[in-house]
């Protein structure tokens, strides 16, 4: 059916391409309830074959565009720098040079040094079932190869080993004595990590065990060069795996342990190369699939509820003998402790009857006691909708504190795991916990604390006051409900009767602004202090009941900014400023183009699925983001910085085991030219191999350019050493392997010592004396953090801000091209615990006048519970810098629970919205889909009305994209407008 199209207005208020047409269908939808059912799912299938770009020969460096998609994610990837057969960070390539046998065309290779990993959606369950084909391509000088992984997260543990594989070191010997590594004959053993004796329920010897052949007691094995078909039976009750070679019936070996007592939902399979030099070869990965077998729920027919009726369950006489875990779809954890190596206790989570406790309702309910690790947990997949509603019943004791310390123990929690910047690996994204883990005078017996991830970087697993509390052993209802667009999630006590807000807009327990497929939930006692509070049964017991987890549509309206900015008044350096939020991303590093000193270029700063990214100026004090990458695929961008020739260099600061460091240009045109490597890894491998360069500048120096890069971690493996490399940025030379040219060479300073001894985070260049100028973090506590002023030429310091002045968290510097004046920002105001009075700021001094701060701008926390630092802005590292003209300043926002970081634009302009143009028009059945172009800075809500000028009603949640459809268009005419307002 034709759309006739009538008007089409532009303007502040944009009224965009009223338009009428007849409905002929109207789509009614409900839920049903989601039900168990005892079922075979594949979690994963992956031949490799549906991608294209692969590399055709060993020699051919090309990368396949994997890191585009969801399911194969290449964390791991540098490639040994000191190795011949090293590629830099392409150490991980799809090829179809080779495949598996009866397989075609692609497989993945995996160089040394490197691996990936292949998503899933979990599912708890009894026997998983993963079969793969490999070949593994060693010289007889190799000491090392293939390392393979079955991830395991769930009720507060995450990151585990379910199964640990790997070729034989020949460094180690297993437990019988026999050495690992290839033989002369060209056989590979292959070990499994044993974390302890599931036969037993014992401690285990928590070491590499070479798999036998359980009929001939010879060695399992890998032949050289050859593919070989892999099966590996994984029982997650017993704890035991069965392996099978080529031969799928009848397996090699039997009852081998599995590597981890724990027993928590698979979410990520891992294939690695361990190799640390040529030698070490390369392995083939083919023909990957996983399955696992149980008793599973789905929310894409509806809600989930669990009240733990129909269970067997324990009496008060039998609880402290009994094993009745719930069953069906719960994966149960229950050991004397975290990690490997530890005994079985299968009382810690019980069902139990009301001669226990009384339950909230019906006769049983799920009882956790004697603290970590005991817990379940529960996987579902995908849900039908974006969000989910979890709802809970709880019963929890006040927590105790211990006697030598009064530090309370965090008695329960609850967690829910999601996919975090395209990972399932992650960890717990939100949690909840019942009881303070802190020493007095903060902590508290009945507090609930909630994640925030500035605190959980910084203070390992401290989490947020609430300001609320819980009542002690008595049931209590609680409900969370999340909102992947804007990031964050609220929480609320008493829903059904006298509802109290105990989060609104809390932030995730992630460091990435792309949150997405909530799919597990747990319930565990969370406390690591049964042995300092009496031992084994002292905890006192929590209880849950009453579960209720469905689907859900949020369509809450976005909150305010949680702060308000001062010192933008007249006598203000700037008088006004424009907040630019960029959905799903998380801020990094920001420049500005010097070519028209209006372009802002920025870095997204996520593992793989980092970027660069440009905000164009479109009109007076108003900015728009192209949403079209400049360059994707990136590990951890953490700055960059812009030519007078527009070639953008950038490095990449990967903070975790190794990843991509070094450094990286792209020349202009930015569209016409790719990536090119110019240094994959600073200093001489491999004393100093795997760098986090964390910023860079441009400098002068006997008038000739120079590039300067900040390392904050020139030794991975000693994190202490920090570095001012130096770089020409005219250099045509690629791959600049054991890079050692340095202002400030990698130094063994103390951490707390002065110059880059502390956590550098920022480098500027000081045109006035011609010295660079960096900034260091301080111990987070006290006002000692760094600033030093670097001689270009002898590389000595001049320190500006020492011990005492004021500066305490460091983050982001620059210098004012106007005034001269050293900018920095203080990123302690932002994330130090209970902070409510601390206000995070920025902050300037003259750099000939030591210590003489003045505070420019501030952020003042205007939302409730002013103890949530995560609802206030997180000041970026190196994430501010000033446009070459000076007439503004941008600086990043990593705050992410506003459904992304955001840059914020200090300026002295009106601002104006730009005009917007209907670019789309879609219908589809009785759906009608807008799209509009970008009026900048600005969030949107779209209007109908039934006719062009009648009244309009808002029909959309508040938008910060230029796409809206309308899924329930009514019969007969409609008109629509779209209004557009500045972002707050």
């Amino acid at each position: 059916m034709k759309i006739p199209q009538t008007n089409q207005y532009n303007g502040r208020r944009g009224l965009l391409n009223q338009w009428r047409w007849f409905a002929t269908l109207a789509i009614l939808t409900c839920l049903t309830a989601a039900h168990s059912m005892a079922a075979t799912v594949t979690l994963v299938n992956e031949n490799f074959d549906s991608y294209s770009g692969a590399a055709t020969s060993f020699s051919d460096l090309t990368v396949g565009p994997l890191t585009s998609t969801d399911r194969i994610r290449v964390l791991d990837s540098v490639a040994a720098p000191d190795s011949p057969s090293g590629l830099g960070d392409n150490g991980v390539q799809l090829i179809n040079w080779d495949s598996a046998p009866g397989s075609s065309p692609n497989c993945m290779l995996l160089r040394p040094n490197t691996a990936f990993y292949l998503n899933l959606d979990p599912r708890g369950g009894t026997n998983y079932a993963w079969e793969f084909w490999m070949l593994s391509s060693k010289s007889g000088a190799a000491d090392r190869g293939f390392r393979l992984i079955l991830h395991q997260q769930g009720a507060d543990q995450g990151g585990q080993s379910a199964l640990d594989i790997r070729s034989g070191q020949a460094s180690t010997t297993n437990n019988a004595g026999v050495p690992g590594g290839i033989s002369v004959d060209g056989v590979d053993v292959i070990q499994a990590f044993n974390g302890f004796s599931a036969a037993s329920g014992t401690v285990g010897p928590n070491s590499w065990v070479t798999i036998s052949n359980t009929a001939a007691g010879t060695p399992a094995f890998v032949t050289n060069n050859v593919w070989a078909h892999y099966k590996i039976v994984a029982d997650a009750v017993a704890r035991t795996f069965s392996f099978y070679v080529n031969d799928m019936v009848t397996p090699v070996s039997v009852l081998n342990s599995l590597s981890r007592p724990q027993n928590l939902p698979v979410d990520t399979i891992r294939f690695g190369n361990e190799g640390n030099s040529a030698d070490d070869g390369y392995t083939l990965i083919d023909n990957v699939s996983l399955t696992v077998d149980g008793t599973f729920i789905d929310l894409a027919t509806g809600s989930f509820t669990e009240g733990f009726e129909g269970y067997t369950a324990s009496n008060a006489g039998n609880t402290n003998s009994a094993d009745n875990d719930p069953g069906g779809a719960w994966v149960t954890a229950e050991t004397d402790g975290k990690n490997q190596n530890r005994y079985f206790d299968q009382t810690r989570v019980q069902v139990v009857d009301s001669t226990v406790t009384a339950p909230h309702s019906g006769s049983q309910c799920l009882m956790f006691v004697k603290g970590q690790v005991g817990g379940s947990s529960l996987s579902w997949a995908q849900a039908t909708n974006e969000d989910i509603k979890v709802t809970w019943w709880s019963k929890v004791p006040a927590a105790v504190p211990a006697p030598a310390n009064n530090v309370y123990a965090i008695n329960f929690q609850m967690t829910l795991f999601a996919w975090e910047a395209g990972n399932t690996l992650g960890g717990d994204t939100i949690a909840i916990a019942y009881g303070e883990n802190g020493v007095l005078p903060y902590g508290s017996q009945t507090s609930i604390l909630a994640t925030s991830r500035r605190l959980t970087e910084w203070y390992g697993s401290v989490q947020g006051d609430t300001l609320q509390t819980f009542t002690a052993d008595t049931w209590e209802e609680y409900q969370l409900t999340t909102d992947v667009k804007r990031n964050s999630y609220d929480l609320v006590k008493n829903p059904s009767s006298t509802p109290v807000v105990i989060v609104k807009d809390g932030q995730y327990n992630a460091n990435w602004g792309n949150v997405k497929k909530f799919h597990t939930i747990g319930f565990s006692t969370s406390s690591d202090f049964v042995v300092v509070l009496g031992g084994p049964g002292f905890n006192p017991p929590a209880y849950v009941d009453d579960i209720t987890i469905e689907p859900y549509t949020n369509t809450q309206t976005p909150e305010p900014r949680p702060y308000t900015i001062l010192g933008t008044g007249p006598a203000a350096r700037f008088t006004n400023y424009t907040v630019l939020t960029v959905p799903g991303k998380t801020i990094g590093g920001v420049a500005v183009d010097p070519r028209d000193t209006n372009t802002i270029v920025f870095t997204v700063y996520e593992r793989q699925a980092g970027a660069i990214m440009k905000a164009t100026k479109v009109a007076s004090g108003n900015w728009a983001v192209d949403p079209t990458p400049l360059v994707t695929d990136l590990y951890c961008p953490s700055s960059l910085v812009v030519e007078t020739n527009g070639t953008i260099w950038f490095v990449m600061n990967g903070p975790f085991t190794g990843e991509v460091g070094g450094l990286r240009r792209l020349k202009a045109p930015w569209n016409l030219n790719t990536v090119e490597k110019v240094i994959p890894d600073f200093g001489n491998a491999p004393t100093n191999r795997q760098d986090q360069p964390c910023d860079l500048t441009f400098y002068v120096t006997n008038g000739v350019t120079k590039l300067a890069v900040l390392d904050h971690a020139a030794d991975f493996l000693n994190p202490n050493p920090r570095a001012i490399w130096v770089v020409d940025p005219a250099t045509t030379t690629l791959y600049q392997a054991n890079y050692n040219t340095a202002l400030v060479a990698p130094n063994t300073a103390n951490l707390f010592s002065p110059g880059l001894g502390f956590t550098v985070t920022g480098i500027a260049a000081l045109p006035a004396s011609g010295e660079l100028v960096t900034i260091a973090q301080g111990d987070q506590a006290n006002d000692n953090g760094v600033i030093a002023a670097w001689d270009t030429t002898t590389g000595t310091p001049r320190y500006l801000s020492t011990a005492g002045s004021g500066i305490t968290m460091g983050g982001g510097i620059d210098v004012d091209p106007t005034t001269g004046r050293i900018w920095v920002s203080d990123r302690k105001r932002t994330i130090y615990p209970r902070s409510e009075f601390a206000v995070p700021q920025i902050v300037s001094f003259h750099p000939t006048t030591v210590g003489a701060f003045v505070q420019e701008l501030s952020f003042t926390n205007s939302a409730p519970n002013a103890a949530r630092p995560d609802r206030n802005i997180d000041l970026t590292d190196a994430g501010m810098r000033f446009s070459q003209d000076g007439k503004f300043l941008v600086v990043g926002d990593q705050a992410l629970c506003s459904g992304g970081g955001r840059l914020v634009i200090f300026h002295s302009e009106p601002f104006v919205i730009a005009p917007i143009t209907i670019t789309s028009t879609v219908r589809t059945g009785s759906s009608v889909a807008l799209a509009w172009t970008s009026g900048g800075a600005v969030n949107y809500v779209v209007q109908r009305s039934a006719t062009v000028n009648g009244t309009y009603a808002t029909i959309s949640p508040v938008l910060t994209g230029t796409q809206y459809t309308d899924a329930s268009s009514p019969a007969g005419s409609a008109f629509y407008k779209v209004l557009a307002t500045p972002q707050n």
